[in-house]
Formats: C-alpha cells, structure tokens, sequence
C-alpha cells in the first residue's frame, strides 16, 4: 500500500483525527493505517510521535528510578505513561508501586490497628 511520504501520512492524519477516517482516504482497512502509522512511530492519539522507542532502555529504567513515575518521565520524553510503562515491560521489567502506602508498616503493627479500629 503506498501511503505517500511520511509527513504526508502524519499530515492527513492530524487533519481527519480517526484511522476510520484515514482507511477511507486510503481506501484501506483501519489496521493498515494503525500498522503504517506504528511501522512510523507516530502515535495520533497524541498526535506526536512516540520519541521514547529511541531512548536507551537503561535510560529509560535509570529516569524512572529517579523521578518514581511514569508520568514524569513521560513528560520527559514527550510521550505518555503508558509509552513508558509499555516500554518497560516490554524489556522485563516489573514496575514499581509507588503509591502502596503499606510498604512501610510492619505486619505487627497493621493487625494491632486493624483489631483496635475493628472494635471501635
């Protein structure tokens, strides 16, 4: 299928906003539009491309140690958490919860609240 040059693609793209839309133009399927536009790296759900696929993974991982979430290193590379995060498991590695505030308690000490807030 010729979808013309790059800029073209990503040109008529941002204009129609829908891979429905763009298999019309093309007079194609919408999964020849999404495997062109992927096979381009460009992701127009946000209309831009998607830059972290040529970061190093070991940046990538070395960024989320540091700033402790996806979000800030998606903003980073502007690209989205969920770029991030599938570019993380997508070489092995097992993200972080952050958010899970029972990290730091002791086992002990949860059942002691748990029995004293139970009985209140």
């Amino acid at each position: 299928m010729d979808f013309g040059t790059n800029e073209e693609f990503i040109k008529n793209y941002q204009k129609l906003k829908s891979s429905r839309k763009m298999a019309e133009l093309y007079n194609c399927s919408k999964t020849s539009i999404l495997n062109h536009a992927k096979k381009i790296n460009y992701d127009n759900s946000k209309n831009k491309k998607i830059k972290i696929i040529n970061i190093p993974i070991e940046q990538v991982i070395k960024d989320y140690e540091e700033l402790l979430s996806c979000q800030k290193v998606g903003e980073k590379y502007n690209c989205s958490p969920t770029a991030v995060a599938n570019y993380l498991k997508s070489h092995g590695y097992i993200l972080k919860n952050h958010n899970n505030k029972l990290d730091n308690i002791k086992l002990e000490d949860f059942i002691k609240d748990y029995k004293i807030l139970k009985n209140a």
